[in-house]
């Protein structure tokens, strides 16, 4: 059955990849920080400005304190 957006991922034409593989290429393609740091899949959701973690997920968008 297609996904609402009309993908179907029996017609994907590639490979493919494992949860490992893909978080390494997704830290990978983000890059590293201005600061120097680094992204990684497994940090706390934060807000750029104040650091918080405490968010309120809106419907299409996400909210900081």
């Amino acid at each position: 059955m297609p996904e609402p957006n009309g993908a179907d991922w029996r017609q994907y034409p590639g490979e493919p990849i494992s949860k490992e593989e893909y978080r390494r290429v997704l830290e990978t393609e983000a890059g590293a920080c201005a600061c120097g740091g680094t992204f990684s899949v497994d940090a706390p959701l934060r807000c750029p400005a104040c650091r918080s973690e405490k968010i309120e997920r809106g419907e299409t968008k996400i909210h900081f304190d």
